[in-house]
C-alpha cells in the first residue's frame, strides 16, 4: 500500500495523519441540520467533505527566507513574448 492510499484510509476513519515535516492533515464534514439526531442521515445531510493542514513549524516559518519581487501578469508576458520574436524592442501595455 503506497503512503497516499494509507493516509486516505486513516482520513475516512477518522484520524489525523501526521506526515513528517509536512504537518498534520484532518477531514471537516460541511452539514445541513437535521430535525433530531435520529433523523440525521449521512447521504442527505452530510454537503462536503474537506481535508484540512495543520502545518508542521517548518511550514509556520515558510516565509523566513523567502524574497518577493514584482512579476509581470500573463498577458503582459505573452506580449513580451511576442515582442521578443519579433525583434520589436517596445510593447503596448
Amino acid at each position: 500500500m503506497h503512503k497516499w492510499e494509507a493516509t486516505t484510509k486513516m482520513l475516512k476513519e477518522g484520524y489525523q495523519v501526521e506526515l513528517d515535516e509536512l504537518g498534520t492533515f484532518f477531514l471537516t464534514l460541511g452539514c445541513e441540520g437535521a430535525e433530531s439526531r435520529d433523523a440525521f442521515n449521512p447521504g442527505k445531510h452530510i454537503k462536503e467533505v474537506k481535508v484540512n493542514w495543520k502545518p508542521s513549524e517548518a511550514f509556520k516559518n515558510i516565509r523566513q527566507g523567502v524574497t518577493f519581487e514584482e512579476n509581470l501578469d500573463r498577458r503582459t508576458e505573452l506580449k513580451l513574448l511576442r515582442a521578443e520574436r519579433c525583434g520589436d524592442s517596445t510593447i503596448e501595455l
